[in-house]
């Protein structure tokens, strides 16, 4: 694959987290723990597998994609705690 698609690819995926973060209202101050079920769960799992094979290889911005997944899972963030 190009390195010019992929670090346009990256780029795409942070923006898409920063407009997920500004547009949840709750963000950062409600905290949930959802079960994670169902298609969610295989959907999640290949998420995180998929996050895994990019750490691998590219490394930069893992830490972000891994909140989002774990947000898309239900999982609450609580900052300034």
């Amino acid at each position: 694959m190009s390195p010019d698609i992929l670090q346009t690819l990256v780029l795409l995926l942070l923006i898409a987290e920063l407009i997920y973060t500004l547009i949840t209202k709750n963000f950062g101050k409600v905290g949930t723990e959802g079960k994670v079920i169902g298609k969610k769960k295989w959907i999640c799992l290949l998420l995180l597998i998929a996050l895994g094979f990019y750490d691998v290889f590219f490394g930069p911005g893992t830490g972000s994609f891994m909140i989002f997944i774990l947000l898309f899972m239900g999982c609450g963030l609580i900052l300034g705690a």
